[in-house]
């Protein structure tokens, strides 16, 4: 490991080399089942199958992949169970507080995995549980589906429901009618369509309306287009066709292809309307609230900074937002903070310290790693003892043992960023 491409924030590990190109990577949530499950992580992997006989191959691309789930143990990284697939994994995600996850592919398929015990040995493994070809794949068109998330229910959840984006620019959502995940309804056609490719999508769960808005990003156009959907009933059988055909507008917050988003909690609590973190091509990370604040209802860009190398991903490790949710009142008196680990694509991992205080927005870079084609990032959960709280503004100065990649070097990396080390800039 080259200590060059670490901050002073930051201390290597460990690293290995994997078998296939790593293209996602999600750290397991805790659970009681698999103690520590905090140490247990899954690897999904895309290998394009190149032709010998001839470089460039007319019509679809022939890619595999693999499921690897991993374990951090004193430092190592130790393989427990490897699964290979059919198809290049394109996304995963975890449910929250689950051992089950989701799996996206490049032949339109969504895969529903979890992690089980061996009765015998007791050792952890990934089982499948079922998967579903969502999207027709045939020999003269590729269907990926390059990014999902699950819908966030925040009381006693229905069954699951997740909002997808494929390299057609279509905008999906499904939802599977039980937690047994043998069936799903889907939507009467997409929700949006882009005219090229769509990299990402998420739902912004902070607002005190009953709607969530979902996005999705033209990669050519740099459009971000947000449309609502009421909140999902499980008293009911969900009707797509009506709700789903809600306006949707338009905006436009990089000036090449937008490739992250990342919904925030705004430290203006009467303030519904969504507040995104957003990344793209040109190396920018930006606060943008697509329907403006209170004074103005246009799109604004409260603050930016490059961080170089193309915004692949952005995720939330941790947040601190000063609000008093009974009085609907922001003091002045403490800052409101969000910590995000950024995957770049041609510089590494970035930690970002995102501060709005005194009415102003900052973002400020707190941990650099380098790595080229760095598609996927995580960052280990805390302890239950934390995770049982909704805010604890002291987590800013704990130490936070993080993951990034490198896809043409194959290489799967584990450091650790203390923010008491100094930082990059202010």
């Amino acid at each position: 490991m080259d200590p060059s491409k670490y901050s002073s924030s930051i201390t290597p590990i460990s690293q290995v080399l994997l078998d296939l190109p790593p293209s996602c990577v999600e750290f397991v949530p805790w659970h009681e089942d698999v103690n520590p499950s905090r140490d247990l992580f899954v690897v999904g992997t895309y290998n394009l199958v190149k032709d010998d006989v001839h470089e460039k191959i007319a019509g679809p691309q022939t890619r595999n992949g693999s499921l690897v789930l991993f374990r951090l143990n004193d430092g190592n990284l130790d393989i427990l169970d490897s699964v290979q697939t059919q198809s290049a994994i394109l996304d995963i995600h975890f449910l929250p507080g689950a051992l089950t996850f989701g799996a996206s592919d490049s032949t339109g398929n969504i895969s529903i995995l979890k992690l089980v015990k061996a009765p015998a040995s007791n050792k952890v493994g990934i089982k499948e549980v079922i998967r579903h070809q969502i999207f027709p794949d045939t020999e003269d068109n590729d269907t990926l589906i390059l990014s999902f998330a699950w819908y966030p229910h925040t009381e006693f959840p229905p069954p699951p429901a997740m909002v997808m984006t494929l390299n057609t620019g279509e905008i999906h959502v499904i939802r599977f009618k039980s937690w047994e995940f043998d069936s799903y309804l889907t939507e009467h056609g997409p929700l949006i369509s882009h005219s090229q490719k769509a990299e990402c999508c998420a739902w912004s769960p902070y607002s005190k309306s009953p709607k969530d808005a979902t996005c999705g990003d033209d990669v050519r156009e740099s459009t971000l287009r947000i449309s609502c959907l009421l909140h999902l009933d499980s008293t009911k059988e969900y009707d797509f066709e009506a709700e789903l055909q809600l306006p949707h507008r338009k905006f436009r917050p990089h000036d090449s292809g937008l490739t992250a988003i990342l919904p925030l909690r705004g430290p203006d609590f009467s303030n519904s309307n969504p507040l995104l973190l957003t990344g793209g091509y040109d190396g920018y990370v930006r606060v943008y609230a697509p329907y403006g604040d209170a004074s103005s209802s246009r799109p604004q860009t409260h603050t930016e900074v490059e961080i170089g190398g193309g915004v692949w991903k952005l995720k939330l490790v941790n947040q601190d937002v000063n609000q008093d949710v009974n009085q609907d009142v922001t003091s002045t008196n403490r800052p409101s903070k969000y910590r995000v680990l950024a995957s770049c694509m041609h510089a590494g991992s970035r930690v970002l310290d995102v501060i709005y205080s005194d009415g102003r927005w900052t973002i400020n870079v707190v941990g650099s790693v380098g790595h080229d084609l760095n598609y996927a990032s995580d960052f280990q959960p805390l302890t239950p003892d934390f995770q049982n709280n909704a805010i604890f503004p002291n987590e800013f100065n704990l130490k936070r043992v993080c993951l990034s990649t490198s896809f043409y070097d194959r290489l799967l990396c584990a450091w650790e960023f203390d923010p008491l080390r100094g930082d990059i800039s202010k």
